[in-house]
């Protein structure tokens, strides 16, 4: 059995429990760690939403160090690992997963033929709307003074929801915007937001470097079956090196592989790749 998925999803769920359990200490009076995935801490350090810090940033027109501070975290991680939070901790990643799965079902019950990774054209396209959406956000934070992101940001929306629900008992409108955001890649666009939307992955995406953790495949063993391509839900090839910053180096890929063609080199350290893919 393969120990990634296990991990990951124990990640994933990890995380959704943090969510739930630190309202809950904090009701019992325990309240050594207070706040959500938005940002979270003690008093003596926090971690923030680095895209967060950079609107509060914009929005407020002053610098304030510890700000600055608390989203270094999450930008360090993505420097080393890519869009890693995409795939191991964001709650909304979670159910897009989850999503993805109904998505692919629908397909097989309508006998639709299965999802083809992107072009290199459709990539660019993706790419531009993606850092577009981005900027317009940000500039517009500065410009009417309040952090527009955060009012659509999907893991702000659910870690909201679930500090609401414990509190108050009840569930607020919020998560329509979840629930349109699934309907949308379930019926339509697979993986949609994450893609071609989320600006929290475009902000960590725009930190992948050639020396973050991706995905390597050794030519000489590939035999060219496109499985890995057909598992990936970011629309990714890695059988013909095609491995751009939507990958959440989830390793599913890596996973599905029948001949261990693919390795993600800070994982499995034994392995010796022949041919790299590295951020388009």
């Amino acid at each position: 059995m393969k120990w990634r998925p296990i991990a990951r999803k124990g990640a994933q769920v990890s995380v959704l429990a943090m969510l739930v359990a630190i309202p809950l200490l904090s009701m019992a009076r325990i309240d050594f760690i207070q706040g959500t995935l938005c940002s979270f801490g003690t008093e003596s350090w926090s971690v923030s939403c680095p895209l967060g810090v950079a609107q509060t940033s914009l929005a407020s027109r002053t610098l304030d160090a510890g700000l600055l501070l608390s989203g270094f975290a999450f930008i360090a991680l993505a420097f080393v690992a890519g869009r890693v939070f995409c795939s191991w901790i964001c709650p909304q990643g979670f159910f897009s997963e989850l999503g993805d799965k109904v998505h692919l079902a629908v397909r097989r019950v309508f006998k639709r033929p299965p999802p083809r990774p992107d072009t290199p054209a459709q990539y660019r396209r993706g790419q531009i709307f993606l850092y577009s959406f981005l900027g317009a956000g940000l500039v517009a934070s500065f410009v009417f003074g309040v952090p527009v992101f955060c009012y659509i940001c999907p893991i702000g929306l659910i870690s909201r929801a679930i500090v609401g629900s414990t509190y108050l008992g009840t569930v607020g409108s919020e998560l329509l915007v979840v629930a349109i955001i699934l309907f949308v890649e379930v019926s339509f666009a697979r993986r949609g937001w994450c893609k071609y939307i989320c600006p929290v992955g475009a902000l960590y995406g725009a930190c992948t470097t050639k020396r973050s953790l991706t995905v390597v495949r050794d030519a000489h063993a590939c035999v060219g079956c496109h499985t890995c391509e057909r598992e990936c839900s970011m629309g990714n090839s890695p059988v013909d090196d095609r491995v751009g910053r939507t990958c959440t180096n989830c390793g599913d890929c890596v996973d599905v592989c029948p001949e261990a063609a693919l390795s993600q080199p800070l994982v499995q350290l034994g392995k010796k790749a022949s041919a790299g893919v590295s951020p388009s």
